[in-house]
């Protein structure tokens, strides 16, 4: 279907632009490649013009769009410019501020103020359009590689009239001549960014290392040649010379990464307690704050709520034998119980002939197969399983899971094993379901409230019913040739 879906042959009026005047516009009247790592992520904005676009997306990671209806366009763009919202200041200086593409507002913002968006997550291999007027924004979920460019209908020329255009925006490029690439240039981050404020604290919008125009040196560490803004890693005049090195080169910390992210590498700083921190994940997360705000470091995140570190490898924290921590009861609620043995479970997961799958069989649970003795089957075999209910059902096998467990014991003595997801430790922030079912252990005399057939139904394992079948019913056989 290359001749149908070619992106750089699309024969739209916008065509006629290139045709007829010659004029070339990378990423509008061209195709452009682009390509995401974890985290990036593009602001609000509509297209140049307020044209179509389409993005494909060749391989990858998926990407997640958020998208306002352009019936709720100007909704967006009177929340943004409202003298007491959010960036008053930005729409002083250009009407069409949001098309620089720095501007990034919460979906649970838009909520808040009844502003109706959508989500919608974009895997590989599948194309995504946007309208004339309706704003997007969107991050990725990892590495991937896209291809995009604008096009136009009939129906677009009005709005192309209408079309409000920056006169800004040029400026604020960042030219990667060869000349300019060792002067200065504009850093994308306003410093309001790195500005943290409450209640109590007054607003300081000082930028000491930014020059008169709003550009900053860039500077690169002559170790790991990290390249960053001055004003944005905070590093004075006097120190922004030849032979600079960042802080984690300073302190022979090459070893050191992120604890609120998985990217290694890049503009870390020291935080409080001795970690490491990129600039921009300490300006993406609410809670943490540059303590010394011209200067970038330390970065307080002291106020990060525990699960947030479990982004990064070094907050995944492992519970070790004779630690104390909240475990579930056999009655339904928690305690804080003991970890008494630690081992390693397998288990296997399948998807059922009627739609649902499991994700917590038991190697003897598969009849079809001597699994304990000749280990699990390959993906995508037909397998027999039998269920809790004493029934054999059909099934496809998808994969083995080896999971850590955790063998706790109760103040009553009683001992059961968990997984990981389902055991926390003391400084963890509880999620609302266990704080509302959170016990001392002296409310264990009254396990006899609860029956026996709840605790049974209670731990017994389910099959999950996919969404996609949950109003229709296949046949086994027939569901299975369709999924093969």
């Amino acid at each position: 279907h290359v001749d149908d879906w070619n992106i750089g042959h699309l024969n739209t009026i916008l065509d006629v632009v290139e045709r007829e005047s010659g004029i070339t516009i990378e990423g509008v009247n061209t195709p452009y490649l682009y390509f995401g790592m974890w985290k990036t992520s593009f602001a609000w904005h509509t297209e140049d013009m307020d044209l179509y676009s389409i993005n494909y997306l060749h391989f990858g990671e998926p990407k997640s769009w958020y998208s306002i209806p352009p019936e709720h366009g100007k909704r967006l763009e009177r929340l943004a410019k409202g003298e007491s919202r959010f960036f008053p200041g930005s729409a002083q200086s250009c009407e069409a501020f949001l098309r620089h593409k720095m501007t990034v507002i919460s979906p649970f913002i838009l909520k808040k103020y009844g502003i109706p968006f959508d989500k919608v997550t974009q895997e590989a291999g599948e194309f995504m359009v946007t309208f004339p007027y309706g704003y997007h924004a969107g991050f990725n979920h990892g590495f991937n590689c896209a291809e995009s460019t604008n096009f136009a209908t009939l129906r677009w020329i009005e709005y192309g009239k209408q079309a409000v255009l920056s006169h800004c925006e040029a400026q604020s490029k960042t030219d990667m001549s060869p000349v300019a690439f060792q002067l200065r240039t504009k850093p994308l981050i306003p410093e309001m960014c790195f500005t943290t404020t409450s209640c109590n604290t007054e607003l300081n919008l000082s930028a000491p290392f930014l020059e008169e125009d709003g550009t900053s040196l860039l500077i690169s560490c002559r170790k790991c040649n990290v390249c960053v803004h001055a004003s944005c890693y905070g590093v004075p005049k006097d120190k922004a010379v030849e032979g600079w090195m960042c802080s984690r080169c300073e302190e022979d910390a090459m070893t050191q990464d992120c604890c609120l992210c998985t990217l290694r590498g890049g503009a870390l700083q020291k935080a409080n307690d001795n970690r490491w921190v990129h600039v921009m994940c300490a300006v993406a997360i609410a809670e943490a704050k540059f303590v010394n705000i011209a200067e970038r470091r330390p970065v307080d995140i002291s106020k990060i709520p525990l699960m947030r570190f479990r982004l990064g490898k070094d907050a995944d924290r492992d519970i070790v034998l004779g630690q104390t921590v909240i475990a579930k009861h056999k009655n339904g609620r928690y305690y804080q119980s003991e970890v008494v043995k630690l081992t390693k479970e397998t288990f296997y997961e399948v998807n059922f002939d009627d739609g649902s799958f499991s994700d917590n069989l038991f190697p003897e649970d598969i009849v079809s197969r001597d699994c304990l003795n000749l280990g699990p089957p390959a993906a995508g075999d037909i397998v027999q399983v039998r269920w809790t209910d004493g029934l054999v059902y059909g099934a496809k096998f998808v994969a083995s899971h080896t999971i850590q467990m955790y063998q706790v014991e109760f103040e009553d003595g009683s001992q059961l094993p968990a997984k990981r997801d389902d055991v926390y430790t003391l400084d963890e922030e509880l999620p609302k379901k266990v704080k509302s079912r959170l016990s001392v252990a002296s409310d264990m005399r009254f396990t006899e409230i609860f029956t026996e057939q709840e605790v049974k139904q209670e731990v017994k394992r389910q099959r999950v019913i996919n969404s996609r079948y949950r109003e229709d019913y296949i046949e086994p056989a027939l569901y299975r040739a369709i999924m093969e």
